[in-house]
This record gives structure tokens, sequence and C-alpha cells, in this order.
């Protein structure tokens, strides 16, 4: 399989914003375990005074210009919005799923 092509940095930036959102965002905790599952590194995980958005962002990034290629980003946004995290509350699922396709939807996706 090919690899998919970069995302632009705003892209990547936008989609840290929604996931680390400090009011309706993951915990920064759940932002770690995900990217472990998609063999992103946390490269900012020790890093004091970064917000979840911060980290997110410069995790995602790195692992871009490592890769050269978004695979494991999308991946790990699947993740995010996978339905069966959300069993008890539709209403997240549903702002997550509308507000991550926004951005994605730029990129073609």
């Amino acid at each position: 399989m090919a690899n998919r092509p970069c995302l632009k940095p705003g892209t990547i930036e936008s989609l840290s914003n929604i996931i680390g959102d400090t009011n309706s965002g993951l915990t920064g905790t759940n932002i770690h375990r995900l990217l472990l599952q998609v063999h992103i590194e946390d490269i900012s995980e020790n890093v004091q005074g970064f917000s979840k958005r911060k980290r997110l962002f410069n995790a995602l990034v790195n692992f871009q210009n490592v890769y050269h290629c978004s695979d494991n980003i999308l991946r790990f946004v699947q993740l995010v919005i996978d339905p069966s995290r959300f069993t008890s509350d539709k209403t997240q699922f549903n702002y997550y799923r509308e507000e991550l396709n926004k951005v994605l939807a730029f990129e073609g996706y």
C-alpha cells in the first residue's frame, strides 16, 4: 500500500486543537495512549508547560517530518472517533466526527 501524502501544517494544527481542546478534547493520558497505539512518539510528553494541543501537534508533525507520510496520523484520527469509545456519549461522538471531518475535507478525505 502506498503512503498517504503529508498533511498541511494547518491541518495538523486544527486536528490538534480539536482533539486537545481543554473543554471538549481528550485527556492527556488518552492522547498519549492513542499515539502509542499508532506508533507515534509523544515527543513532548515530559515537557513542562506544554498544553495538550501543543504536545499533540509536536508529536504529529514530528512523525510526518520523519516518515514523510500521514498514514499513522490518519490512523490516530480514526482511533479518536472510533464509535466504540462513545457508546454512552453520542453527542461527543458527533462533535468529534463533524469537527474532524470538516478539517480533513480540505485534504480530500
